[in-house]
């Protein structure tokens, strides 16, 4: 117990220069990572090979001069994001193949995940071996090691998001000792951070307006806690107008350097298209891919709930293709497309709400699942084990976090919870399974352990007599 009577279970942030142990730690796990990456390449050679998402075709089109454009054509496309194929293009400068440049930036992006994990976990009231338990569980997580060996996403985006929250922890920091010009850097960092992660996913912005609404809220209820010195300064009622503008404008910095970051893309979409287009033209596609009848049908109403299969989902999808051209849309009117199939699954989970609920549950499910999958191919069985006890402690470990008021309270990770929200948000409505989460690795990983740091700093006090009440109010 601490000498004010709070439970002493969570410490506080910590700060300052890490010691050389702490180092000796991070190091090894950077290197750990690396090397259970590289095997992953090494074994999942193939896989590097696959274009699932078609960004090594756009890379070979910006390679070849024509830009941002289709596989294999000249017409200019928003339909997936640009940093991704942008940077594979950008590496074949240095001689490297595209299949090469994916697993180097997956490489890149996994050291990334960790060193920025043990960075969050140090600012989250974690301390000691807890920095370091959060610090291996960002480096051993099954998702983000499998993918680091597709040309995908996943391992990019976790690495941009991780940063940005860590550089908004910094700022939170900086706040709360009052310091707004050293609150600056931060805050610039993590706008840039957040643009760049809504150029990899777009699901970055939704966290980025998340993050920045907790931040207005926190100015306004700073500037209205004022000091005694500020209080002597103002008459009765008055607010401390300067100090209200200065926590303003660090509020909303990091969403407007995002969207400085942002503006060349939304730019060159604007005259490609003629179009306000701030994310992609995908979106309408994952909207109606979770809500449409024959989803409802096979999927969200069958017993079970099976993977949606493929022989089905492609009739589907030509179905829709042809109902598309019936309309009198255009097949490369990417535009126009997006819109009709937005149209058409307000439509759908107007018809059907009851379905479309429990299609939000099963959403919420897949993206919380214990046993994640990549392929259709099943894992070995013990492997499939390892990973569902991997996840199964992880949110065990979440749930009590969420639970805990004192730890709510400490170092300012309720934003991390933010983080959380804005994915849930967004993954209730659009289509959705467990790689979904890969971007939150960091945050999902801290927030479980400062869980398991409560649940054994409990039993601990408990053998020794001690009553501890960590949910008091």
């Amino acid at each position: 117990m601490t000498a004010t009577g709070r439970p002493d279970i969570i410490a506080e942030p910590v700060v300052g220069v890490p010691s050389q142990r702490e180092s000796r730690w991070l190091i090894a796990l950077v290197f750990i990572g690396i090397a259970l990456r590289l095997m992953v390449l090494l074994i999942r050679a193939d896989d590097l090979k696959t274009d699932p998402d078609a960004y090594v075709g756009i890379a070979q089109t910006v390679v070849d001069g024509n830009g941002l454009c289709v596989p294999g054509s000249d017409r200019p496309t928003a339909f997936r994001p640009p940093l991704y194929p942008l940077l594979l293009a950008g590496l074949t400068l240095t001689g490297l193949t595209l299949t090469c440049a994916a697993g180097l930036i997956n490489l890149l992006s996994g050291a990334v995940v960790i060193i920025a994990t043990w960075r969050v976990a140090r600012l989250a009231a974690l301390r000691g071996g807890w920095v370091v338990a959060a610090t291996a569980a960002a480096t051993l997580d099954p998702l983000l090691l499998r993918y680091s060996a597709l040309p995908m996403t996943e391992s990019m985006s976790a690495a941009l998001l991780t940063v940005a929250m860590l550089q908004i922890l910094r700022l939170c920091e900086k706040q709360s000792a009052d310091s707004v010009r050293s609150g600056l850097q931060p805050a610039i960092l993590a706008g840039c951070c957040f643009g760049l992660a809504g150029l990899c996913r777009p699901v970055g912005l939704m966290t980025c307006a998340a993050i920045t609404l907790v931040l207005l809220l926190v100015a306004v209820k700073q500037t209205r806690n004022r000091t005694p010195e500020a209080t002597v300064r103002c008459s009765a009622g008055d607010i401390d107008r300067d100090r209200f503008v200065r926590g303003v404008c660090i509020a909303v910095l990091p969403a407007v350097v995002a969207g400085l970051v942002l503006l060349p893309w939304v730019v060159r979409n604007a005259v490609q298209f003629g179009y306000f287009i701030p994310a992609t033209t995908h979106g309408g596609y994952t909207l109606l891919l979770g809500n449409n009848p024959v989803f409802y049908r096979e999927v969200v109403k069958a017993p079970g709930q099976p993977a949606w299969q493929g022989g089905s989902l492609d009739k589907w999808q030509q179905r829709v293709d042809s109902e598309i051209l019936v309309n009198g849309i255009q097949a490369t009117d990417d535009v126009a497309i997006d819109a009709w199939k937005y149209k058409r699954a307000l439509t759908n989970i107007g018809q059907q709400p009851g379905t479309f609920l429990q299609a939000c549950l099963l959403r919420w499910k897949r993206f919380w699942a214990l046993r994640p999958s990549v392929t259709d191919t099943e894992l070995p069985v013990l492997v499939a084990a390892a990973v569902t006890i991997w996840y199964a402690g992880l949110w065990l470990g979440l749930g009590r976090s969420l639970f805990c008021a004192d730890i709510r309270r400490s170092g300012h990770i309720q934003l991390l919870w933010m983080a959380i929200l804005s994915f849930l948000l967004l993954h209730t409505f659009y289509w959705t399974n467990a790689r979904m989460r890969a971007p939150l690795t960091g945050v999902i990983v801290v927030l479980s352990v400062v869980g398991w740091q409560a649940i054994f700093g409990h039993l601990f006090r408990r053998d020794r007599g001690v009553t501890v009440n960590t949910d008091a109010s």
